[in-house]
């Protein structure tokens, strides 16, 4: 989830455990069986910020791969933006911290995954 606050600033997340401890990443995650996309998004921030938001738009759909047990597998990605409408973000479950960036200052942060990156690029270039 790419998340704005009312500066204009991004949402990224520390992440808490391999693969790419360290890095910055969107907050999200995995679908869970025959849990619906928007559940999904909602049930993974409040996981790990504690925070409620409203989903605005698709940014895009990027394919990547994803280290789990050793094993490199692809995965699909889905982008969206999105609105906190209550709560104050708070780090839990596999982040350790969050910061917000300015829009100028996003990618030049350590990001974990092409697939974010391209996402980040993707929301901050502006569609004719």
């Amino acid at each position: 989830m790419i998340i704005e606050n009312e500066k204009g600033e991004i949402l990224l997340v520390e992440r808490k455990a391999d693969p790419k401890k360290g890095y910055w990443d969107l907050p999200g995650g995995f679908i869970e069986p025959y849990e619906t996309f928007e559940d999904s998004v909602k049930r993974e921030i409040r996981e790990e910020l504690s925070i409620e938001i409203k989903i605005e738009k698709i940014v895009g759909v990027y394919n990547d791969t994803y280290l789990f047990q050793g094993v490199e597998l692809p995965t699909l990605g889905v982008a969206v933006s999105a609105k906190i409408i209550s709560g104050e973000p708070k780090a839990s479950d596999d982040i350790s911290s969050y910061q917000f960036f300015p829009k100028t200052e996003i990618l030049n942060q350590k990001i974990a995954f092409p697939s974010v990156s391209q996402a980040l690029s993707d929301y901050l270039t502006p569609t004719p």
